[in-house]
């Protein structure tokens, strides 16, 4: 049976290989006290240029659901978009 997605969340990142393990998990942390483990997480490389994605790729399994690698820089509102188009949230 597949899980059935309510919320996906879309986290834009570039260059946050140092601090982008600590947010995801404050964020499941929020989400899993509330009792709500319908949702996604997809992070949006917008290009970076350290080891985001080498970080998230690490720890996929455990704390992400999606990586989406933008080849270049192109600004928040690009990233969200593209993560959007991955979502299988309702919301």
């Amino acid at each position: 049976m597949i899980k059935k997605v309510s919320l996906s969340i879309v986290m834009p990142a570039r260059n946050e290989q140092h601090r982008i393990i600590t947010t995801i998990e404050k964020i499941r942390d929020y989400f899993d006290n509330y009792h709500r483990d319908n949702y996604e997480i997809i992070v949006v490389d917008d290009g970076s240029s350290d080891k985001t994605v080498e970080v998230l790729q690490q720890k996929l399994n455990l704390k992400v659901d999606k990586i989406v690698v933008l080849p270049k820089p192109s600004g928040p509102g690009v990233a969200v978009k593209n993560g959007v188009l991955h979502a299988k949230g309702e919301h």
